[in-house]
């Protein structure tokens, strides 16, 4: 009986968990997937581990392929249950392995560096449309209005999160946090569930207006913050500035979405996988001589094969979560970026209240008599 859409969600979810507390344990110091990254991914490490033990089931049954027979000092090979010799086709999957999972790893190296740069360029952009927003929009009466402006920063404070969490196919806005602001408490700003601000409950009317297929959660937000900008100004000025910046946000959000939807063809997947697996199953029959030892060098064999198979994969994705901390995400960027913003919040009060002056007169002294300087050297 084929299961459910919903039960396939939750099993990949709790797959996700599963992998996901593995990877922790690479936080710790005394933890080998620490020292041996590849290994802070589960399925690496089970691949890894199932290498081991059919080298082992190769060597404890003999199933060695070609073996040397020595008699009156002429050495003749005879063959065992396998019946080949493998080396050659061993020798042909390494250079094949080389050189794709060298293209591969290089490949995902510059996606990496692509998404982290378009993903600062993003939050950089959103610093903009913040500070534009407070600083240039302005009502008649030359008194900006904070509700729409609290509005707006409710959204913006949780893009950064949200945007990352959308590409890395796990955002839920229920989840989801932002500031709000309450003028008349002793510490007025304070961090609350994104659904409960007046933006998120807007953010989610949109996003129910188009069911699973229309916009998602960011594209929501870029859409009420246009909205809200609207209902901000009447300066042509702060309009076009605050409309440029949220232009150059939406343009990088753009280009990480076109690098993050970029599948390798399955052409070349297949390929990748079929020699990386046959290299698995063959390997053991090429270490004859050494016996045991056998298990531990396949096992390390196995270890550099796939832990560049994994980087491959993995690295290329920004996004994804790396509890392991063994390659670069957009992390670390993003907490920054929410912190910044907040403070950008913050400011709000500082820099729209209208500067006063004193009407005092300010005495100028005059600067007391400096008597000549003499050198001692004459020239």
């Amino acid at each position: 009986m084929a299961k459910s859409k919903e039960e396939q969600d939750e099993n990949r979810l709790s797959w996700i968990c599963i992998q996901g507390k593995w990877a922790e344990l690479g936080k710790y110091m005394i933890s080998p997937t620490h020292w041996l990254p590849p290994l802070a991914d589960l399925t690496a490490f089970i691949i890894i581990i199932i290498q081991c033990l059919w080298t082992f089931l190769v060597y404890y049954y003999e199933w060695w392929g070609l073996q040397e027979v020595v008699e009156d000092g002429v050495i003749t090979q005879e063959a065992t249950d396998v019946g080949f010799d493998p080396a050659v086709v061993i020798g042909v999957l390494t250079g094949a392995l080389t050189f794709l999972l060298s293209m591969t790893l290089s490949g995902a190296l510059g996606k990496n560096a692509a998404c982290l740069n378009n993903y600062n360029a993003f939050t950089g952009d959103l610093f903009s449309y913040g500070w534009d927003i407070i600083a240039f929009t302005k009502t008649k009466d030359g008194q900006n209005s904070k509700q729409d402006i609290e509005k707006i920063f409710e959204i913006l404070v949780a893009m950064p999160a949200i945007c990352k969490h959308s590409f890395r196919g796990t955002v839920d806005l229920n989840f989801a946090t932002s500031v709000s602001r309450d003028a008349g408490q002793i510490q007025p700003y304070k961090k609350v569930p994104f659904l409960r601000t007046n933006g998120g409950k807007m953010v989610q009317k949109i996003m129910k207006t188009g069911g699973i297929d229309g916009m998602n959660a960011v594209e929501a937000c870029f859409y009420k913050l246009l909205d809200y900008q609207h209902d901000l100004g009447e300066g042509k000025i702060s309009q076009g500035a605050a409309t440029k910046s949220w232009e150059r946000a939406y343009g990088s959000y753009g280009n990480m979405g076109n690098l993050n939807a970029y599948v390798p063809p399955s052409l070349f997947t297949f390929v990748l996988n079929l020699a990386l697996y046959l290299y698995i199953i063959l390997i053991p029959f090429t270490l004859k001589s050494q016996q045991l030892n056998a298990v531990w060098q396949t096992g390390l064999i196995a270890y550099f094969f796939i832990g560049l198979n994994v980087a491959g994969a993995k690295v290329g994705n920004a996004f994804a979560s790396n509890k392991a901390g063994s390659f670069q995400t957009v992390s670390e960027p993003q907490k920054q970026a929410t912190k910044s913003i907040e403070q950008i919040f913050r400011t709000v009060d500082l820099v729209q209240n209208k500067p006063t002056y004193s009407d005092e007169a300010i005495e100028v002294k005059k600067p007391t008599v400096v008597k000549q300087y003499i050198t001692p050297f004459k020239f």
